[in-house]
């Protein structure tokens, strides 16, 4: 089932979308070893599509190795690169879980825009023990002065129980073949790896940039780690 098909566009403004240098973000310094999971948020990770606005805030406490992303509107939050095989473990925590979090992967760019795979939380309230949705669609950031924005195309959603008041781990297994595994604060989500988001996504790379993904919320990212080939 689809629980999203969302396309987020800023009203009433011509800031440009991301911020200087952000479009190229540098890539990050520590280099990959084989077999060993590799940290993510030793350094300040950078924008990969920002849209600005007084309430959106993208605050990194390198101490406790920490990512605020606060944002009325859509916006990507680069975290590095990686090629199949390889996992993705993002830990994810909100007060109050409101959803529209998540994580982007496969990220390129087609002429100007970035397009990239996805996977967010949302509230769906579809009964009991299926009041969020784990949702993974397809996305395009496009930026430009006078309508930038992210369009968001769902495809498929696991149904899942309400999330408990602390980190939850979104973990991302990538083969050559395709998405293989998927779990959300260690449960399967199988829908979102199944044969008709297969297909629907048959067309874009697995491989490429992944980060944050924050579609009108705020969230603390408290994990970022990959253990694969950069």
């Amino acid at each position: 089932m689809v629980l999203a098909a969302v396309a987020a566009r800023p009203e009433g403004t011509s800031a440009a979308p991301v911020p200087p240098g952000a479009e190229r973000p540098e890539p990050n310094k520590q280099k990959p070893e084989p077999n060993k999971w590799r940290g993510l948020l030793a350094e300040k990770p950078t924008a990969r599509f920002w849209q600005p606005a007084p309430a959106a805030v993208l605050h990194h406490d390198a101490d406790r190795e920490a990512l605020v992303v606060q944002s009325p509107r859509t916006v990507l939050v680069r975290l590095g690169t990686t090629n199949a095989p390889a996992q993705i473990q993002i830990g994810l925590r909100q007060m109050q879980w409101e959803g529209g979090v998540g994580v982007y992967f496969g990220g390129h760019t087609v002429g100007a825009n970035f397009e990239f795979q996805y996977l967010t939380l949302l509230k769906v309230r579809a009964g009991p023990g299926r009041e969020y949705g784990l949702t993974r669609g397809r996305g395009r950031a496009v930026p430009g002065a006078e309508a930038p924005g992210v369009a968001m195309n769902g495809i498929t959603s696991d149904y899942l129980r309400p999330p408990k008041p602390e980190e939850q781990l979104l973990e991302l297994t990538l083969l050559p073949e395709g998405l293989d595994a998927v779990r959300w604060g260690g449960t399967p989500c199988p829908e979102v790896v199944g044969a008709r988001a297969t297909k629907t996504t048959a067309d874009l790379p697995l491989a490429g940039e992944f980060g944050i993904i924050c579609n009108g919320a705020s969230v603390t990212v408290t994990t970022a780690r990959v253990l694969g080939s950069e």
